[in-house]
């Protein structure tokens, strides 16, 4: 007991142990039905679980019995479809008959295989509905002349060949659409899950196989859930059984056909197609031609728009500013009907600035980029307004006015310099102006200044009233002359009368400085 212990601890001794008794087991109970009953459900699951996850596998190791099987199937039921056709033939006493016998001989065909040949167009005999990912069969139909082949063995016979197709030739997102067995075509379409496989005899028309791709689009949309629930029951495919088989077409020849007259009928009938379609477009384009001038006009935005008849309906949005619509339509104004909402169109943002805050004259505006660049010269008043009007056309560029010089400040400082350049005349030593109408045009000049400074909204300016003296005379007595005649100046002019100025008395400290003359001058301190 110990020893048979320490065995079956042991997992390398215990392997061998199983290895040595299990093959004879195996091979007795076999033998018994008991058995082969008791693993068959492990078995079906287990088969079932790797189809669903690689029925690729499970196709290689079937692919060489299904191959010979199906061909051998195939050729019998040519070899029968032959004798049954040989049958009728042989019992045909016409003139048709007596010649395909005729031939029949001459070639060394049987008389079936040429009556077939001459007499048969195309007929599709079979159909085959197959789920791709695992190769079971979902419904098979057969024509009522046809022999009908075990649908499943066919299914898998293509399932193998596609995957054999494809690994052999490395035909990664290609897919096999047709096959070849020796009178037989085989042509297949694929969707998704689903694979349809027709078996054709004769030269089917090539519309044929857009009809196929339709019926398997319908039948993938009809089974959309049961395909993505499948789990090998066909049964919710049964229904399909009697749209397949409306697929199962034939034809044979009717006798000559006259090619000429058919030739002429179609290419008036296309004649006659194509002038209506060249016509209709014609009239197409020339109701929606409006809708180019409304795209590439400013400030309008397209939003929807459709052909009502002889009227073309459009929603649109559009900017005050930008021009009226009868403008931008002109004639074609009269076959457009519109439906107008309002928005501020972007390329209208100075415009609209523009329109808020006027640019006055000596005045600019230019967009830089992001940034709205005001200089020229301007009235406060205008800066304000332009700040505000930026705000209201909620324009997408900031404002900047470092390069704007106010028009206030600019009259203040033309009217400081003509105060500056101004002179009041002494005679030689006396303290009193050489002409009354000096100092007058004096108070003028400090009347216009003080009238600036109030229009630039300056508190005060400091105005300094110099007197000077030439090189004649004493300096002392100079120095007192020059202060006299400024504090002269400053008493006539009567500082009162300018509320915005602040003026003082002062001789010229530099007494070597002759360069003014006998003159009193003025200059306004920096702030």
């Amino acid at each position: 007991m110990r020893s048979l212990r320490e065995d079956l601890d042991d997992p390398e001794r215990a392997s061998k142990l199983v290895s040595k008794y299990l093959p004879p087991a195996l091979q007795k109970v076999s033998q018994k039905n008991s058995f082969a009953q008791t693993i068959l459900p492990a078995v079906e699951k287990a088969v079932a679980i790797s189809v669903r996850r690689n029925p690729k596998v499970l196709t290689d190791v079937v692919f060489p019995i299904i191959g010979p099987a199906i061909r051998k199937a195939v050729s019998a039921a040519l070899r029968e479809m032959v004798v049954s056709l040989n049958q009728i033939v042989e019992q045909s006493f016409t003139l048709r008959g007596l010649k395909w016998r005729i031939e029949a001989a001459r070639t060394g065909r049987s008389v079936a295989e040429v009556a077939l040949r001459h007499a048969l167009i195309y007929r599709v005999e079979q159909l085959f509905l197959v789920h791709q990912p695992t190769g079971l069969l979902l419904q098979h139909v057969a024509a009522p002349i046809a022999e009908a082949q075990d649908g499943d063995l066919v299914s898998a016979m293509l399932t193998a060949i596609r995957d054999f197709v494809q690994d052999s030739f490395q035909a990664d997102g290609e897919s096999l659409d047709t096959l070849r067995v020796g009178e037989l075509d085989v042509w297949i379409e694929q969707r998704a899950e689903l694979m349809l496989a027709a078996v054709i005899r004769g030269n089917a028309p090539l519309n044929y196989r857009g009809e196929l791709q339709a019926a398997l689009e319908n039948l993938y949309l009809e089974h959309y859930e049961a395909l993505k629930e499948f789990q090998g029951d066909p049964e919710p495919f049964a229904n399909s059984e009697a749209q397949l088989e409306t697929y199962l077409r034939s034809e044979s020849k009717q006798g000559s056909v006259q090619l000429f007259p058919l030739i002429v009928l179609t290419l008036t009938i296309l004649s006659i197609l194509g002038a209506g379609a060249y016509a209709y477009y014609q009239h197409r384009v020339q109701l929606l031609s409006p809708l180019e001038s409304l795209r590439a006009e400013p400030g309008y935005m397209l939003l929807e728009h459709q052909l009502d008849g002889r009227q073309l309906r459009v929603k649109l949005l559009k900017d005050p500013l930008a021009r009226a619509l009868p403008q931008v339509l002109g004639s074609q104004l009269s076959q457009v009907k519109s439906q107008l909402g309002y928005y501020q169109a972007p390329e209208f943002a100075l415009k609209r600035v523009k329109y808020y805050a006027p640019v006055p004259k000596g005045a600019r505006l230019e967009v830089n980029e992001a940034v709205l660049v005001a200089s020229g010269v301007a009235p406060k008043a205008w800066v304000s307004e332009l700040e505000r009007g930026v705000k209201l056309a909620a324009a997408p560029f900031s404002l900047q006015t470092a390069s704007l010089v106010l028009a206030e400040e600019k009259a203040l400082q033309e009217a400081i310099t003509q105060l500056q350049n101004h002179r009041v005349h002494f005679p030689v030593a006396s303290a009193l102006p050489q002409a009354d109408e000096e100092l007058q045009a004096l108070q003028q000049w400090l009347m216009q200044v003080s009238q600036r400074a109030a229009e630039a909204q300056h508190k005060q300016l400091e105005i300094v009233i110099y007197g000077a003296t030439d090189e004649s005379g004493a300096a002392e007595r100079n120095q007192s002359l020059r202060k006299k005649r400024a504090e002269y100046v400053l008493k006539q002019i009567s500082a009162a009368n300018f509320p915005h100025l602040q003026l003082r008395a002062q001789g010229l400290e530099d007494v070597q400085d002759h360069t003014h003359g006998r003159v009193v001058f003025l200059k306004v301190k920096e702030e």
